[in-house]
């Protein structure tokens, strides 16, 4: 993976589902940055007053010359209406991809974070194995169902940048994104019997926690 991916995940001081406009404004101003391919803002649909950030950088040079060069004091101006934070980033060459057609060549993020209704899936304090041996078959799995409703799947580890009011999880931390039509129809493909349910023990172990939302993104 030559591009690096930052998912932060944060609520407010003042518990709103109408986020603040300097928040805003900071994150257009980020979208302008040289280097970003894409940033993607929603609010959880389990919680809306928790939001939840994308974003594709073309590498870790544009994304430090962004904050170290070219705007050092954003990240104070954009933490300044928040309660709590936690970012993370993609570890480099850790990440692999799958889509429900029958071509996954050149697929990346940027299917199940383009999808109507996103699913991210954190795995927390994972064996070292866990994303190859467990993870990625699951995804494997369930992608090549071609079931009702989904896009695609991309599955990547990552690492803590900041974590502020939040507990820093234990390593290592692997990162799941499904993309579907809606939430609706991701619950739809949870039942017994399902490719789902058929597979999901492969994920139950080898890890210590496990933290799962949805995000209807909008692309900045």
């Amino acid at each position: 993976m030559s591009e690096l991916i930052e998912i932060s995940t944060f609520t407010l001081k003042i518990n709103s589902p109408v986020p603040p406009p300097t928040l805003i404004s900071s994150l257009k101003l980020l979208s302008s940055a040289p280097g970003l391919i894409a940033i993607y803002f929603g609010p959880h649909i389990e919680s809306p007053t928790t939001y939840t950030t994308v974003t594709r950088w073309s590498s870790q040079a544009s994304r430090d010359a962004f904050f170290n060069v070219r705007s050092p004091t954003w990240q104070s101006s954009f933490t300044a209406s928040l309660e709590t934070l936690s970012v993370f980033s993609s570890s480099p060459s850790s990440s692999s991809s799958s889509s429900s057609s029958s071509d996954d060549s050149g697929q990346d993020a940027a299917i199940p974070l383009g999808a109507p209704c996103t699913e991210i899936f954190f795995s927390f304090g994972a064996d070292e194995d866990y994303l190859e041996n467990r993870l990625n078959p699951f995804v494997k799995a369930i992608t090549s169902a071609k079931l009702p409703g989904l896009f695609g799947g991309f599955t990547a580890e990552f690492v803590p940048v900041k974590c502020v009011g939040v507990e820093k999880p234990e390593p290592k931390t692997v990162v799941l994104m499904m993309g579907w039509n809606s939430k609706a129809d991701h619950e739809a493909q949870k039942g017994q019997g399902t490719v789902i349910d058929n597979n999901i023990h492969l994920i139950r172990s080898g890890r210590k926690a496990v933290s799962m939302f949805h995000v209807n993104f909008k692309k900045l």
